[in-house]
């Protein structure tokens, strides 16, 4: 009962770790096809901060 215990989790244990190589590896692939595609373009600004109105602070100074 426990040798089968033991082996169900070691099954498990040799899954997850597989699947966790499969999609780092996939990751790395879909990442290096996307800097071949978008090379030459700027990176988009992740928060852009809002245009500041300075009319608007000059007035209420």
């Amino acid at each position: 009962m426990l040798k089968e215990i033991g082996g169900i989790f070691v099954f498990l244990l040799v899954i997850v770790i597989f699947g966790n190589i499969w999609f780092h590896f996939i990751e790395s692939i879909l990442q290096k096809i996307k800097k071949i595609i978008h090379r030459h373009e700027k990176p988009p600004v992740w928060h852009p901060l809002p245009k500041e109105d300075t009319q608007q602070d000059e007035k209420d100074a």
